[in-house]
């Protein structure tokens, strides 16, 4: 059209005539967008990675400024551990015990030896065949006298009655001073004392 002229926007308006439809010179950029976010400072070198809601963060100074709790915190599953073996036994009661477990046998008395510690060992005699000796597989296990063989004596419990045998030991068995001969058994009571090698042992009986 004759006398109109269209400007860099667009807009069709007369000539030698400042567009009427956009911002006047000297106030450019003062119309703002809705739902515009502002970015002040510049891009952070680092911009934040968590996920954030739907309110907006202003970053400024490279620091996001923003209104309190507006960052959504990372979740995560978490495993909660398994409890360790050595939790478990804190659960647990144990008995402890050096003796060797003889559930079905019932205790019938006693020896006790200064032989080897001054203040004194025991060990229990149950109803049945007592092996005594320095092997492991003994009933009665003695350890810290050479001079005792691995299997050497017998204590035999039967009917609240005691018998004392050599088991052909290699420095004999002696019943209140008194050597054992082979395949010999006397009956042993309360309080008599018997020798394995140098080891000395006093009987109780519990009746």
């Amino acid at each position: 059209m004759k006398g109109y002229t269209r400007c860099t926007n667009g807009h069709i308006h007369k000539e030698n005539e400042e567009c009427q439809w956009c911002p006047k010179s000297g106030n450019k950029d003062t119309k703002k967008t809705v739902n515009e976010t502002q970015i002040l400072g510049g891009i952070p070198k680092n911009p934040p990675t968590e996920k954030v809601s739907d309110k907006t963060v202003i970053l400024s100074d490279d620091k996001p400024v923003s209104s309190a709790k507006t960052v959504k915190k990372t979740t995560s599953k978490q495993t909660v551990p398994k409890p360790s073996k050595s939790q478990d036994d804190l659960n647990r009661t144990f008995i402890k015990s050096d003796e060797k477990v003889r559930a079905t046998r019932k205790l019938m008395g006693w020896i006790v030896t200064y032989s080897q510690d001054p203040m004194g060992e025991d060990y229990k005699i149950y109803e049945g065949r007592n092996f005594l000796g320095s092997a492991s597989k003994c009933d009665i296990t003695i350890t810290g006298d050479q001079s005792i063989s691995s299997n050497h004596a017998l204590i035999l419990c039967k009917k609240n009655k005691f018998w004392l045998r050599d088991e052909m030991s290699s420095n004999g068995t002696f019943l209140n001073n008194k050597e054992l001969e082979p395949n010999e058994s006397p009956e042993i009571k309360d309080g008599d004392e018997f020798k394995l090698g140098y080891s000395t042992f006093k009987f109780k009986s519990a009746f």
